[in-house]
C-alpha cells in the first residue's frame, strides 16, 4: 500500500506516505510495533523498507481480503462515487423513554429520481453480508415518498445487527444510479459493540478509522461489558436499551454514554490501543476541524450545507500546518491547497458544486452539500410621496402624477438613479431631507442603490397596462401545462410573485398548486423568469434563482 495511518506522538495521528516513511526511517517496522494503521481496514499494517523493493505497507496476513483492502487503497478509481467508498451512515435513534433504535440513513434522491423509483414500485432490500448460525436476515421497504425523504436524509430501522450490511435494489433498471448516491453496503457493529456521536436523541456511528476525543461523549452500544467494569478511564451512564436480533436470538442490549478521561501517558496508551482493536477508531486528544467563516453555512452533524453561487472559505484548524485534506467528486480525488493564515491553521477556499463534495482528513470525512438561497443583507426604508403628500406604493408602475413631481424620504444614506429619457441622473441622500424630482416623464424609473444592489421603485406609464398583463398570463399558464419536469422545489420568488397576480387568475392558481406540491418544472422556472421582468412590479433581483 501507498499510504497509512501513522500514530506519530501519544494522541496524534496523521497519513504517511511510504515514500516519506523511508525518510524517516532507516528499516522496515513490523505490525508488533502496532505503529500503521491501514486506511481501509483499520488494523495494524508493516512498513517494508529493502534495497531491491519499493517502500510500502503491508498487512501481517496475506489473503484475498487483504489484497483487495490493498488495491482499494491504492487505486480510487474502483469507486464511481464517495457514497459507494464509504457506503451509508448507522444510527442509534431514541424512540421512547430509554429505548433505542437502530437505523441507516438514506441520502436524499431528489424529486425527479424518487417519483420515476415509485412508479416501477421498486424496493430497498437490506441484509446481512454474511450468515449467523445460519440465518440470513433482512429488511425491505418500498422506495416511495411514505418511506423517503425526497430532499434529506431518511433514516430506516434495521431490527438485526450484523457486521456489515448490503444494500441493495429490487429493480436493476436504478441499481447504478442508487449504488452512486447510496453506494451498497453499510458499515456494522463489530464483536464488542459500535461508539456513535452523542446527543439526546441518538447519535451516528463512529466509522472505521474515524477520530475520537478524549473529554468527548459517546453512545457506546454495548456487546463487551467487560470492556468498561474496572477501567477508571472510561466513565459511562447507562441511558438505556436496544431490543435487536443478534443472529438468531432477539437480545437487549445495553446502551451506555461514555467518556475518555485518561490521567496519565499509561492510561492513554492503554486507551489508545483499546479503541484500535475493539472498534478501529483513532483515540486523540484533539481532533482536527473544519471551520466554515463565509458565506453563512448551515451545519448537521458531518454535513454542512453551503449556499449556492459562492465559494465557501473554510478554517482548518491542526495541531501542524502540512495536514493533507482532500476532496472527493464522482470518482476523483483531489489535494486541496491551503494558505498558512497563522499556527495550527489554514485557509481554504473551495467550490461545492451541485451534487456536493466530500472532505477527507486523516480518514474523516465531511460532506459538503449546495443548498438554495441566498444572502439576505439589511435592506433600507424608502417612503415615496406625491405633491398631494400621498404615499405612493414602491415597486410598482405608476400612472404618471398629474403634477409630475414626487419626494422620497431614506432611514439610511442610499443613491437614487432617475433614468428620463435614456439618461440616468444620480442624486444622493444623506439625512432626513426628502429628494425631490419634479421633472418626471412616462416612462422614466425611479432605482435606489443600497448596500451595493439596485432596487427599481418606480416606473411611470400614461396608463395601466394590466390587460397586456391578462394575455401574458394566458399564454404563459398554457406553456406551462404542457411541460412535464423534471422537477424542482419552487424558489421563494415564486410565492411572491403569485401573490402579485389576478386573483382570479388561471395562472395564479397553477402556481399555487406548484407550491402545494412543492416542486414546479425547471423548464417553468425559466419562462416565469421572463414574466416577472416584464411585468417589472417589485420582484427583485435577489429573489430570482
Amino acid at each position: 500500500m501507498e499510504t497509512a495511518i501513522d500514530y506519530y506522538e501519544i494522541g496524534k495521528v496523521r497519513t504517511i506516505t511510504a515514500s516519506y516513511a523511508k525518510i524517516l526511517f532507516h528499516t522496515s517496522i513490523g505490525t508488533g510495533t502496532e505503529r500503521f494503521v491501514c486506511p481501509e481496514c483499520g488494523e495494524y499494517v508493516a512498513f517494508v523498507r529493502g534495497n531491491n523493493v519499493k517502500p510500502h505497507f503491508k498487512h501481517a496476513k496475506q489473503n484475498e481480503t487483504t489484497k483487495d483492502c490493498e488495491r482499494r487503497v491504492n487505486s480510487q478509481s474502483s469507486y464511481t462515487s464517495i457514497h459507494e467508498k464509504l457506503g451509508l451512515p448507522m444510527y442509534l435513534r431514541t424512540y421512547s423513554e430509554n429505548q433505542y433504535e437502530l437505523c441507516i440513513g438514506f441520502y436524499k434522491l431528489g424529486y425527479t429520481l424518487l417519483h420515476n423509483i415509485e412508479k416501477e414500485h421498486a424496493k430497498i432490500n437490506i441484509r446481512q453480508f454474511e450468515m449467523v448460525h445460519g440465518i440470513k436476515r433482512e429488511n425491505n421497504y418500498l422506495i416511495d415518498q411514505s418511506n423517503f425523504l425526497p430532499e434529506s436524509t431518511t433514516l430506516l430501522k434495521v431490527d438485526f445487527i450484523a457486521t456489515k450490511y448490503t444494500i441493495q435494489c429490487s429493480n436493476l433498471k436504478y441499481e447504478s444510479q442508487l449504488k452512486e448516491q447510496w453506494g451498497g453496503f453499510v458499515e456494522g457493529i463489530l464483536s464488542d459493540g459500535a461508539l456513535f456521536t452523542y446527543n439526546e436523541y441518538g447519535g451516528r456511528k463512529i466509522r472505521v478509522n474515524d477520530e475520537i476525543t478524549t473529554g468527548t461523549e459517546y453512545l457506546y452500544l454495548c456487546k463487551n461489558e467487560h470492556l468498561l467494569l474496572g477501567n477508571e478511564s472510561i466513565s459511562h451512564f447507562f441511558c438505556g436499551t436496544i431490543i435487536i436480533f443478534n443472529g438468531a436470538k432477539l437480545e437487549e442490549l445495553n446502551i451506555y454514554k461514555i467518556n475518555f478521561t485518561p490521567q496519565n501517558d499509561q492510561q492513554f496508551w492503554r486507551l489508545i490501543k483499546l479503541c484500535r482493536v475493539r472498534f478501529k477508531v483513532s483515540l486523540v486528544s484533539k481532533s482536527a476541524s473544519i471551520v466554515p467563516i463565509w458565506p453563512p453555512t448551515v451545519l448537521n452533524d458531518n454535513h454542512i450545507g453551503c449556499l449556492r453561487n459562492y465559494n465557501n472559505f473554510f478554517l482548518l484548524k491542526d495541531s501542524k500546518n502540512d495536514t493533507v485534506v482532500s476532496s472527493y467528486f464522482g470518482a476523483t480525488s483531489t489535494r486541496l491547497s491551503s494558505k498558512v493564515i497563522y499556527e495550527n491553521t489554514q485557509l481554504l477556499e473551495i467550490h461545492v458544486p451541485s451534487s456536493g463534495l466530500a472532505l477527507a482528513i486523516h480518514e474523516n470525512y465531511t460532506m459538503l452539500q449546495k443548498n438554495s438561497g441566498n444572502i439576505k443583507s439589511y435592506r433600507n426604508s424608502i417612503r415615496v410621496h406625491d405633491h398631494n403628500n400621498k404615499d405612493l406604493d414602491v415597486q410598482k408602475n405608476r400612472i404618471l402624477p398629474v403634477e409630475k413631481t414626487i419626494r422620497i424620504f431614506s432611514e439610511s444614506r442610499c443613491s437614487i438613479l432617475h433614468s428620463h429619457g435614456g439618461i440616468f441622473t444620480q442624486y444622493k441622500l444623506n439625512d432626513s431631507t426628502p429628494l425631490v424630482i419634479n421633472n418626471l416623464a412616462q416612462n422614466d424609473e425611479i432605482i435606489e442603490i443600497s448596500g451595493g444592489r439596485h432596487h427599481k421603485l418606480l416606473r411611470f406609464n400614461k396608463t395601466s397596462d394590466s390587460n397586456k398583463t391578462l394575455v401574458d398570463e394566458r399564454i404563459i399558464h398554457n406553456m406551462l401545462t404542457r411541460l412535464n419536469g423534471p422537477y424542482v422545489s419552487p424558489p421563494y420568488w415564486i410565492k411572491k410573485l403569485t401573490i402579485q397576480l389576478q386573483p382570479n387568475s388561471k395562472l395564479r392558481g397553477l402556481l399555487k398548486y406548484y407550491l402545494m406540491l412543492n416542486r414546479i418544472p425547471v423548464e417553468g422556472l425559466r419562462v416565469l423568469k421572463v414574466m416577472s421582468n416584464q411585468m417589472k412590479d417589485g420582484i427583485d433581483d435577489e429573489f430570482i434563482s
